[in-house]
């Protein structure tokens, strides 16, 4: 009997914080200065900007689609992926002003890329700090320009001596929704030891909880030949509100109650007997 009341018990904390993940496909090119940026794999949640010839990835950006999600106060909304950067040869690393950005935006009824609110991170530079902006609205710049922004914190590395430079990347960008707004947290590192300091900050001057696009950008200073994005995906930990987790509460003891109720009805079962 107390491994059914212990079977129950975990049966219902498992739905206590389901996180659906979903990979991102369907990819868009939404800004090509050049106007001959190579994009493959479009409908996977891997694909490749640029085709390894000199800066054939730079001054560009790309963006897809997911099911749009507005986020309750304690839900969880993760951008996660990798990339593999390969710049042009023979560039210092200090060209490479934070202009690798990732976010997750809300197209906020716009007809075309411009006007989305939503969260941006980006890389860092000698001369810049990496951080976290805010789009605002309105403003008649893309999603993936600084104008009409707002910084919201800066990001220093664990070891300043690093470089963002050609390496494979792990990334994330992370908003949880609070009583008084959006927490925001991000990370970026490569295998040569680049990472951030890990940090957070909560926007309390949030302009929108609803979000149902992801975008990248590879900036004109950054002068890369090629991206190579691998399991991007954007997932939803739905976290229940305080008065839903009460409620588990008092089911697990109504079921631990009502199995030690069975189990002292048999007891003196057998002692009649």
């Amino acid at each position: 009997m107390k491994s059914k009341i212990l079977a129950a018990v975990a049966s219902v904390f498992a739905v206590a914080l389901p996180a659906s993940a979903a990979p991102v496909t369907g990819w868009v090119v939404g800004l090509d200065n050049a106007a001959h940026v190579s994009l493959t794999g479009a409908e996977t949640a891997s694909p490749t900007l640029g085709d390894g010839t000199a800066e054939n990835a730079k001054n560009t950006s790309i963006y897809a689609v997911f099911p749009s999600v507005t986020l309750a106060v304690g839900d969880i909304l993760t951008l996660s992926g990798t990339f593999e950067l390969t710049t042009a040869v023979g560039l210092a690393p200090t060209a490479r002003a934070a202009e690798f950005r990732w976010g997750l935006f809300d197209v906020n009824n716009s007809l075309n890329v411009n006007g989305w609110l939503g969260y941006y991170a980006s890389s860092d530079s000698a001369a810049a700090t990496a951080g976290v902006r805010r789009r605002n609205s309105p403003n008649n710049a893309g999603y993936y320009s600084s104008t009409g922004t707002t910084l919201l914190y800066a990001n220093s590395l664990v070891d300043n001596t690093k470089i963002f430079d050609d390496a494979t990347y792990s990334l994330t960008l992370s908003l949880q929704r609070t009583s008084s707004g959006i927490l925001l947290s991000s990370t970026l590192a490569n295998s040569l030891g680049y990472a951030f300091n890990p940090q957070s900050y909560e926007d309390t001057a949030a302009n929108t909880f609803t979000f149902n696009r992801v975008g990248f950008l590879s900036g004109g200073n950054l002068n890369v030949d090629q991206l190579k994005f691998g399991d991007l995906a954007v997932t939803l930990t739905q976290v229940p509100e305080p008065g839903a987790g009460v409620l588990l509460l008092l089911g697990v003891l109504a079921l631990a109650r009502k199995g030690l109720q069975g189990a002292g009805s048999a007891v003196s079962r057998v002692t009649r007997a």
